[in-house]
C-alpha cells in the first residue's frame, strides 16, 4: 500500500502547482490552482521506477477517488494512467 501522505508531499515538494493570480507555489486543491504540466511529467517520470506499476494504478486510483474536491485531481489520475501505459509500451 502505498503512503499517499507522502506522495502529496513528495508533489507539494516539487512545486507542480502555483496559483493562477498570484503565481506563488500552492497546494493543488487550492482555489484558482494552476497545474505545471512539464513538472507534473518530469516528476512522475523521476518516481516511476519507486513504485510498481500496480503501485501506479493505486495512487492514479487514489486522485481519482477523490477527484470530487478538484478537478486538478482528476488530471493528475489522467496524466498517471496516460504515462504509465507509455512507459509499459
Amino acid at each position: 500500500m502505498v503512503d499517499m501522505f507522502d506522495f502529496e508531499d513528495k508533489m507539494d515538494s516539487a512545486k507542480i502547482f502555483t496559483n493562477g493570480i498570484s503565481g506563488k507555489f500552492c497546494h493543488r486543491e487550492s482555489y484558482d490552482t494552476l497545474i505545471d504540466f512539464e513538472k507534473l511529467k518530469s516528476f512522475i517520470i523521476n518516481e516511476f521506477d519507486k513504485y510498481t506499476s500496480e503501485q501506479w494504478v493505486e495512487i492514479s486510483n487514489y486522485f481519482d477517488s477523490i477527484s470530487y474536491l478538484s478537478p486538478i485531481n482528476k488530471i493528475i489520475s489522467i496524466r498517471i494512467i496516460a504515462l504509465l501505459k507509455d512507459r509499459t509500451k
